[in-house]
Formats: structure tokens, sequence, C-alpha cells
């Protein structure tokens, strides 16, 4: 579960909202207001020539911090504030405004300190238990957030992005009753907050409740039909579900969208592939490169598509640039050693499994695959009368692959040949406890009985033989 959270991260990232509004608790209003419809640098002009009037007016500094908070202008917001703060110490609303700006320039312990002067000049401002909530929810204090949210909710019973946030703090620890609770409140509160229907998309979505995830993912899509995103992951849903043809709708809508969306060309050419459509899924890929190329696993799609395709040698070239991009990736390696495999160069192949395995030694694909290969070169030794290379080979195998009849079959007619019969009886009994309709493996112990002289068996296994061949 937790992994499918991760997954939907970016999902699941804390609402932030912009510049804190003032606090019902300042009880003069400011002498000039960053009102948007002045324009910010207009704003910071009246409040620069009220500084310049009254050198001692806190709120002026106060207000042209927040005109330069929202022109993103932090440092010069966190200077206005700092001097508003050292005007008059009491002045809340500027110590929660500086806090705001801390954690935009990521200095978020700054941003807790300041947030907690706030509440306790103010210990009835929801908002500013708020932004404590966010940036303890930044540096993965949880428990923290969480009270702080609580505690906002608790003073504004309707402060439906506390309920959001929290919601999403309580995902972090797995809570995920509570991440629902809060997300469905939200909505409640808020019925147009797009985000809530987000993040509780995600959340479906993580827990695998698809039908629900894709419902929210269109109440968003309803709400702003511009929005790329929904589209994209409403798309990824459709694809968990297996419905190729609306997880391909959705990603080209996207697309349509954004045209440099790289994501829902990766996506929309996995979705091809899937379909066997191979042509489009390369035509994809190719784009999704041509907007990101240094994505391995975008090389590791198309040279999939290539190889589905039977062109092994565009296979291998793209799998080796997506090993090059990341060395650790376990399936490039897989996919290479698979390519190489359909070459009949089973040297590489091996050498390849065997690296996908090294890194991810739970890979159960590359072990059978592996084992297959060892297969083949054990056929290829009988060819030789190498037997001792075929035990090898297929003991290899079944380490590999502990439940593949025809490997013990294989080793049980090596060592037929090489006249150690009781090892023999031995394969071929756990071929046949394997694949108890298997002719061949009744046959070949059947000889290993009559070798021993123990007739009355290998009659038995004959007439077995002979009854399944009918």
């Amino acid at each position: 579960m937790l992994s499918l959270l991760l997954v939907s991260l970016v999902l699941y990232l804390p609402w932030f909202p912009d510049v804190p509004a003032s606090s019902p608790s300042v009880e003069n209003k400011p002498t000039f207001e960053a009102r948007p419809e002045q324009g910010l640098d207009k704003a910071i002009a009246n409040c620069s020539e009220a500084i310049r009037l009254h050198p001692d007016d806190a709120k002026a500094y106060y207000n042209r911090g927040r005109a330069y908070g929202n022109k993103k202008d932090y440092n010069k917001a966190i200077a206005d504030y700092s001097e508003a703060i050292r005007l008059d110490a009491d002045l809340a609303d500027a110590f929660t405004s500086r806090g705001w700006a801390y954690d935009k320039i990521k200095y978020y312990d700054k941003a807790i300190a300041d947030y907690s002067e706030a509440i306790r000049l103010n210990p009835s401002d929801a908002a500013a238990y708020f932004y404590r909530g966010n940036a303890h929810a930044v540096i993965k204090d949880y428990d923290s957030a969480i009270a702080d949210f609580s505690e906002a909710i608790r003073l504004n019973p309707t402060y439906a992005e506390a309920h959001l946030n929290r919601g999403w703090a309580y995902g972090q620890k797995q809570d995920y009753n509570k991440v629902l609770a809060d997300y469905s409140e939200a909505i409640r509160l808020k019925p147009n907050f797009a985000q809530a229907y987000n993040n509780r998309a995600a959340l479906y979505k993580a827990t695998q409740d698809y039908e629900k995830a894709i419902t929210d993912y269109s109440e968003v899509i309803r709400l702003d039909p511009h929005d790329a995103v929904a589209y994209y992951n409403r798309g990824r849903t459709h694809g968990r579900m297996k419905d190729y043809d609306k997880e391909i709708a959705d990603y080209s809508e996207a697309i349509r969208l954004n045209a440099d969306y790289a994501d829902a060309y990766t996506n929309r050419g996995a979705a091809y592939g899937k379909k066997k459509d191979f042509d489009k899924a390369i035509a994809d890929c190719t784009v999704a490169l041509r907007l990101n190329p240094n994505c391995a696993l975008v090389y590791a799609n198309r040279a999939r598509a290539y190889g589905d395709k039977g062109d092994y040698e565009k296979a291998l070239a793209d799998y080796s640039e997506a090993i090059r991009l990341d060395l650790n990736d376990a399936a490039a390696y897989r996919g290479r050693g698979w390519a190489y495999l359909n070459k009949k160069d089973y040297n590489k192949a091996t050498a390849d499994y065997s690296e996908a395995i090294r890194l991810n030694p739970n890979d159960a694909q590359s072990h059978r695959a592996l084992g297959l290969i060892y297969f083949i070169r054990g056929l290829a030794h009988f060819e030789r009368k190498a037997f001792g290379q075929v035990m090898a080979d297929c003991s290899e195998t079944i380490r590999l692959n502990p439940n593949s009849s025809v490997a013990y079959l294989m080793r049980g007619c090596a060592y037929i040949l090489s006249e150690d019969y009781e090892k023999a009886i031995a394969d071929y009994s756990e071929a046949i406890r394997l694949n108890p309709n298997d002719a061949e493996a009744y046959r070949g112990r059947g000889l290993a009985y009559e070798q021993k002289g123990d007739l009355d068996k290998a009659n038995a296994d004959y007439a077995e033989a002979d009854r399944l061949d009918q």
C-alpha cells in the first residue's frame, strides 16, 4: 500500500494557498493594501510613498511585504515583514506572512518559529495553525502537522483546506480511513474543491477502488475541462482497469491540452503496446524522448515495442541506452536479455539475466528466462553427448525454476545415458509429480527400471505411458 501511495505523491501534496490573508485579529486597516486591481508595482509604489511620509508605519511595511510576496520576491518581502515586526512586535500577521515567505525559500525552521510567534500573539488564528501544519508536513513531522491542522479545524470547522491537508498527512501515516474522511469532508464543505476530488481520486486509485477514482477524476475535469493532468490521471486509472481504449483517449486529450506532456506520450505509447499497435507505441515513445531525452523508462518501452515487432537490433540499442542512463534498472537488463535470447546469443542473454537477478533477486521473470537458457544450452550439449554438461545445465534450470518438469525429464534422460539409473528414476518421478499426464516421463522411468532389472515396475510405467498416449 505504501508504495502505491508513493507513486501518487504528486497528487497528495498538501494544498498551499498564496500569500496569507490578513488575520481578523488586526484591528486597524492598513494604510495601503496590495490590491491586485492596482497592480503589484503600483501597490509597492504606494506603500513606498507611505513609508517615506511615515517611516514608522509598520502596516505600510507589512503591505509592501505582501506585494513583494505576490511578486515572488521573497527576500524583499522578508525584509519588509522584518521591519514591520521591528516597529510593531505585536503584529501577528507580519509573523504569519514572514513565515510564509520563509516557507517559499525553504527555511522551514524559521517559518515554524514565525508561525509559532503568530499563534502566541493570537491563539485563535486558525490560518497560522494551518500554515505551521504545512511547514511541519514538508519536513515530514506528520504528527505535529496533524495536530496543527486539527487545531485549525477546531477554530474554524468549515476550513476545507485544513481537512484536505490533514488528510494528506494521515496518508503519510497510512491511516487511510482518516484520509478518506478528511478528503470527503473537504468536498462537503467546498463542493467545487477540485484538489480535494483529485486527492480522493488518488486515494481510491491507490486502494484499487478504480470506479470511484474515475468518478472523482471526472469531477475534477468537469470543474476544470482544461486540466491536462486530470485527464492523464484518469487515463492511468483506466489503464489499471485494462480499458486501454479509454486510457488512450484520456492521454490523447491530455496531449491536446498540453502538446509537451512527455508522460502522457510515454503512457499512451505503453497503452498502444498493450494493444499490439507497435508502430504507434514507437511513435509516442519517440516524441516522449524528444521532450525528455534522458528517460531510461521510455527507451525501455520503445525497445520492447521494437522487440515485439521482431526488430531485435533496434531493441538492443534502446535497451542499452536505458541501461546507460540507469545502471541499476533490472527491468532493462531483463529486456535486453530477452532480445539477446531471441537472437540466440545465449552468452549475452545469460549475462544480462544474471545482472537483472543480481539487482533484483526476486525477479521471477529473469529466473525463468535463465532457466530456459540453461535448458536450451542443455539441449545443445545433448547433441554433443556431453551429458555432464546437460546435467549441470538442467540442475541450474531446476534451481531457477523448481517446477520445470521438462528439466527433470531431460536430466533424467542424461542420467540414463550415463547409467545412473537411481538418479534417473528420481528425476522422472519428480517430472511425473509435476506433470502426471506426461507419457514420456513414465516411459523414461520405465526404461530406468528395466535397466535396473525391475521389470514389474518397468512394465507398469510402460503401460501407463501407452494409456496416456491413447
